[in-house]
């Protein structure tokens, strides 16, 4: 308080005084007194009576030596002054704790006939409470409570009477009968300044603070305070606070740990045995030391962590095995901040309702959060983006308050905390309690895990729940009571105090002083011992709670169906699109990179790729040696950026999750809207690879092609970092894991390691390394390589020739001379056979099968009786050489008649459109095996560009030119790209189906 606004109330009290001679002096002085005494040391009590005895002396000299009329014009501007000052430099609850300090003087001021504007000391004080600012209404109710005329006061205010007269009834009033309190205390709440007045009657002794309470006097009850009646029945603050506020009609809880216990898989207990009760209205405190198992009973509380004895049950419904039924009634606050950095406070708050709330227009959700930023004093942080705890925007306690909006917007029944007030200033901890008080006092459950609260903070508490090393439980009960009952177990002298005698406080580190005091070391007792162990502590907190269940009769109404009020998954998806576009956008760091880290690789790669050969005037992309070591990078290009695209989005978002499972949301609603986003932005970053690397190499056709193929790959590799952000918990675990990742997507693509020599153990002779069919790298690869041959002009004119050539030459140059060589081995007379026994029978029939399949006939005559004979078989081979010869030398005819009807400057600028080291890839032209003769069947190792795989379901060797699927021939392109989406759909199930550990 300023100095000028404390000197104004004292000389306010001076002019009021002098309507008073004598004996008006010294009780004004006594109001005074008691006033101040509430506010001030002891030394600043003195100094402001001094004052105030100087004051009133200059007004009576300045009464007898003024005539009526000018002390009266005086008196008046005095009165307006001190009053104006007041109204500018105290809040409205201040003003009022003046005015009801002058209330008190109404009885005891006589008329004074020369002042005819204040004819009575009603009119004087009226017409102070007016220049104060104070309503009529609020003032007339003080008035009538302090004349004992409670059925005058109006419903603007709530009145409470505590009596043991069972038979009391007032209209209007609530009643609480406590059984022998031999007396009787009536209170009356400001609702407009939040003031509780109070005065006692009866025969009881009553006392705040160890302060006698006088009868019929009204008092201004401090928070906290506990009012004791003849040392035996304690009355506290919080519980008369919460008989006078109106509560909601929303249905009473009671969250009932029965008993319960938690131990950890390595056998450790974090929580022992221990029953307790908290009720709507109330706020439930959980204090301890670090490593006390806080947070342990927190997790237990929200039905996160399954007690090892005992059950947690809200209204009888076991909060662990019914999670649908009671998480909408649980709302969480975790210690972290679980805000969303890059969006603004506004948007934080407007998601959250557009997240629980099905059928609200645009106008109510902005009329909704505008309220909550309102009431808890966010609205100069409105369009402020939030920002990290590390650079922060906005304050710590605004944070925090915002944080608590979050979860209050939805109003949840129970409201959970985590240390709601660490790393804040007194006085945004006091804040913050302030709001978790309303809260509570409208009709909720608070419960929150708190370490070192400050003397107010504790006041506000209604319960306490206090836990020493090991999760042994010490006190559970009224908060205010918690010294007091330590105290009384360690038999201390003062046992029946809880707060300072001097100042009314409560000094929370007495409390952990209290419960870990040592017992004093003597020469036969070393050593600094505990005088309670927790273990002891923990019996004596059994025996207490004990004796609390067989006193406490709950039959809680059972738990009402909570009515889902969240929107559809449809809806969900677009919220969540919609905050996660928002979010990015937000974020112009993350933009930047995320939009010219694409076309710069893109770039690189291609810069350092444009190769151009020696003796050549010009660069063309026929003669670019480098473009299939291009297409392998631009595949890992695409991972990579899809892998670090994906990696960090639900990580980032863990704690956002945790607070949301208590919504009932849809998670594939979250994950598909994540993964749209993420598409889009994949089509976006490989739409600038795929410009600006065509731009620099010039590639003359399959754009399109390839850009599908680079954004197939991306999004089957955001999944991939999707499903690693899930099973990780941070994100240095995910950068650490993403080579592990990469890496067999190298190894496995068929560019680095040749599938014709990889190791025997993961080889197949036919077919790509079955290890190698779940890379996206394989088929990507496949894809963008066959493509650059195949979808070119030169290949829409002389594919088939060159196959048809190609797939002669082969049955003539190498496939027959092996069947020959199988049959004959070493010994090359026609005298050889073979039977169905020999070894090679089998290898012989799959030769001569397919040669005549080639030449559409039917040569099964030559094995039909299970003998091979050695002339026919030599025979065979004679003619069948002959055919082959005469197609290979037809097949060579029509590729020349092409060349030559279209000339030879038109066959160069269609084979440029090709790249001569991407044709000698695809057929494998320094591959010198070209037959692989196994077991029981010859494999083609020659040009697979031109081969045709016989697998019916799409396994197939590298650079298929197309693809079996049953019955049908499917292109490469397109079943390549259809792998991939099988990769991602495959990948994106394990993400839907395993949500991350919360």
């Amino acid at each position: 308080m300023k100095e000028k606004a404390l000197d104004s109330i004292v000389s306010l009290f001076a002019l009021v005084a002098v309507f008073k001679p004598g004996k008006g002096f010294s009780l004004i002085s006594n109001i005074l007194e008691v006033y101040l005494t509430t506010s001030f040391s002891r030394p600043t009590v003195e100094r402001q009576l001094d004052v105030c005895q100087t004051r009133i002396r200059e007004y009576i000299d300045r009464k007898n030596s003024s005539d009526t009329a000018s002390f009266e014009k005086f008196f008046r501007s005095e009165l307006e002054a001190h009053c104006y000052i007041l109204s500018r430099e105290l809040p409205i609850s201040h003003r009022m704790y003046v005015l009801l300090y002058l209330i008190d003087y109404i009885p005891y001021v006589a008329g004074a006939g020369f002042i005819r504007d204040y004819n009575n000391s009603f009119r004087l004080i009226e017409k102070i409470a007016e220049k104060l600012e104070v309503s009529e209404t609020d003032f007339r109710d003080a008035v009538a409570f302090g004349s004992d005329n409670f059925q005058s006061v109006s419903d603007a205010n709530s009145m409470l009477v505590i009596t043991d007269n069972a038979a009391l009834s007032i209209p209007g009033v609530s009643i609480l009968i406590r059984p022998n309190l031999g007396g009787q205390l009536v209170f009356l709440r400001i609702h407009s300044t939040d003031t509780i007045l109070f005065k006692v009657s009866g025969e009881a002794s009553f006392e705040i603070n160890e302060r006698q309470l006088y009868k019929k006097r009204s008092y201004v009850l401090p928070k906290g305070a506990v009012i004791r009646c003849d040392e035996e029945i304690n009355i506290y603050y919080n519980d008369i606070e919460k008989a006078l506020t109106p509560h909601d009609d929303s249905q009473p809880l009671v969250l009932h740990a029965d008993n319960i216990s938690y131990q950890f898989s390595n056998g450790t207990f974090g929580i022992r045995p221990m029953s307790f009760r908290c009720y709507s209205g109330e706020i439930t405190a959980i204090m301890g030391g670090s490593g006390t198992g806080k947070t342990t009973l927190m997790g237990m509380l929200t039905g996160v962590r399954k007690p090892y004895e005992g059950e947690v049950t809200l209204n009888g419904v076991n909060v662990f095995d019914n999670p649908d039924k009671v998480k909408g009634y649980i709302g969480y606050v975790p210690q972290e901040d679980a805000l969303i950095e890059e969006l603004t406070a506004f948007d934080n708050l407007y998601y959250i309702v557009g997240l629980s709330y099905r059928n609200l227009s645009s106008e109510e959700k902005t009329r909704k959060v505008e309220k909550v930023l309102k009431d808890l004093d966010l609205m100069s942080i409105r369009n402020l983006r939030v920002g990290s705890a590390m650079s922060r925007i906005i304050s710590g306690g605004q944070r925090k308050r915002l944080n608590i909006a979050i979860e209050l917007i939805r109003e949840p029944g129970i409201l959970l905390l985590d240390e709601p007030t660490s790393g804040l200033s007194s006085a945004d901890s006091e804040n913050i309690m302030q709001i978790l008080k309303s809260y509570a006092r409208s009709g909720h459950m608070v419960v929150l895990n708190i370490h070192q609260p400050s003397s107010d903070v504790f006041k506000m508490f209604d319960k306490l729940l206090f836990l020493d090393q090991g999760g042994y439980a010490v006190y559970y009960g009224p908060a205010m009571q918690s010294p007091s009952y330590l105290k009384k177990s360690l038999k201390l002298a003062d046992a029946h105090e809880n707060e300072c005698y001097s100042c009314g406080n409560v000094n929370p580190d007495d409390i952990f002083h209290l419960v870990q005091s040592t017992r004093i070391s003597t020469s036969e007792r070393s050593g600094h011992k505990r005088a309670f162990t927790p273990e002891r502590w923990h019996r004596r907190f059994l025996r207490f709670s004990m004796e609390e269940e067989r006193k406490t009769v709950d039959n809680p109404l059972p738990l009402h169906p909570y009515p889902i009020n969240t929107p559809s998954s449809l809806k969900q998806y677009l919220i969540y699109f919609n905050r996660n576009g928002k979010t990015k956008f937000g974020d112009r760091t993350y933009l930047l990179i995320a939009l010219f880290l694409s076309p710069l690789l893109a770039l690189l790669l291609s810069l350092f790729s444009r190769y151009i050969p020696p003796f050549s005037d010009s660069y063309s992309f026929y003669g670019n040696d480098n473009i299939p070591a291009y297409t392998f990078m631009s595949v890992i290009v695409a991972l990579f950026i899809g892998i670090m695209n994906g990696s960090g989005e639900i990580i980032k978002d863990r704690k956002i999750l945790k607070r949301e499972t208590f919504l009932h949301l849809s998670y594939p609603a979250y994950i598909f809207a994540k993964l749209s986003f993420l598409m889009l932005l994949s089509a976006i970053q490989m739409f600038l690879y795929v410009v600006v690397s065509r731009w620099v190499l010039q590639g003359p056709s399959g754009n399109l092609h390839f850009f599908l193929v680079m954004w197939s790959s991306a999004v089957c590799s955001c999944i991939m970092g999707l499903a690693l952000s899930q099973f990780f918990k941070t994100i240095a675990s995910v950068y650490a894991a993403i080579p592990f990742a990469l890496i067999p997507q190298i190894l496995f693509s068929g560019a680095v390691i040749d599938f014709n020599k990889i190791n025997p153990i993961f080889a197949s002779d036919k077919y790509v390394p079955l290890i190698s069919e779940v890379m996206a790298s394989r088929w990507a690869y496949d894809a963008i390589l066959v493509s650059l041959y195949t979808n070119t002009e030169y290949a829409d004119i002389f594919f088939e020739a060159e196959m048809e050539l190609n797939n002669s030459s082969y049955r003539k140059n190498f496939l027959l001379p092996e069947i020959e060589k199988a049959f004959f081995r070493d010994n090359w007379s026609t005298t050889h056979f073979l039977t169905r026994d020999s070894a090679d029978f089998k290898l012989i029939i799959n030769g001569i099968t397919q040669i005549g399949n080639a030449l559409g006939k039917d040569y099964s005559s030559l094995y039909n009786d299970g003998i091979i004979d050695g002339a026919e078989f030599d025979k065979w081979v004679s003619e069948v050489r002959n055919q082959l010869s005469e197609v290979y030398d037809n097949c060579m005819m029509r590729k020349d008649d092409l060349i030559t009807g279209m000339g030879s400057d038109e066959f160069n600028r269609l084979r440029n459109t090709t790249n001569k080291k991407v044709v000698q890839l695809v057929t494998d032209e320094q591959n010198i095996e070209k037959v692989r003769v196994g077991k029981t069947e010859f494999i083609r190792k020659m040009a697979p560009i031109y081969s045709i795989p016989d697998h019916r379901f799409g396994r197939s060797h590298l650079f298929s030119p197309a693809k079996r699927f049953g019955p049908y021939l499917v292109p490469s392109n397109v079943i390549n790209i259809m792998a991939i989406w099988l990769i991602s759909a495959v990948m994106l199930s394990y993400v839907l189906w395993r949500r991350p550990t919360l």
